[in-house]
């Protein structure tokens, strides 16, 4: 799937992909410092590697991480750019912001592995990636510079068969086990 995962080459088969990148990165700037983790985003490690950071930008095709990214951005109170593809089409939203919903508020459990195909099997057009992650980089410019006023709690949905772009509105589920009152309540309450 090099085609559509445009910072490696056929040179940098067999290489962590977290090291082909940093020099890659590093490559097209030299003034910027990246810092590459070599660790599945899960669990404890998701949170100790998202604590350093003012943004999390999904860019993943694993569901289990894409959990762990929403469940670190709300404890840490960061927001959480959402991206996501398949075959043709491809989806997007800024969640985790306050007012907005979090990915639990749509997707609240993790499905079944047997009822998730590999992308390997079901084939992705190489440039459906690059469209979502192209919204995914807005958000996060618009946000960091105070550009512009985060856009309102939606999901964006791309369609390359017709090249057509239609937004959803989505609200924020108050029994949300995640973002909802009871769960707000349970992270500001004083631990002992």
């Amino acid at each position: 799937n090099l085609q559509r995962q445009i910072l490696y080459g056929e040179s940098d088969e067999g290489r962590p992909k977290a090291e082909a990148a940093q020099v890659r990165l590093v490559d097209l700037n030299s003034s910027i410092r990246v810092e590459a983790h070599q660790a599945r985003f899960a669990g404890a490690d998701a949170r100790r590697i998202a604590a350093d950071y003012d943004f999390i930008v999904d860019g993943t095709d694993n569901l289990e991480s894409r959990y762990a990214m929403n469940d670190a951005a709300l404890e840490l109170g960061v927001p959480y750019a959402y991206g996501a593809v398949f075959r043709l089409e491809g989806q997007a939203a800024l969640l985790c912001i306050p007012g907005s919903p979090c990915y639990r508020c749509l997707f609240p459990t993790l499905p079944p592995a047997e009822s998730v195909r590999p992308t390997g099997e079901t084939g992705i057009l190489g440039v459906v990636p690059g469209m979502i992650g192209l919204v995914q980089a807005t958000e996060v410019i618009r946000w960091i510079t105070g550009y512009a006023a985060p856009t309102p709690s939606r999901l964006l949905l791309y369609d390359a068969r017709r090249i057509e772009f239609a937004s959803i509105p989505i609200d924020a589920d108050p029994r949300c086990p995640a973002c909802g009152s009871s769960a707000r309540d349970a992270r500001s309450a004083p631990s002992d």
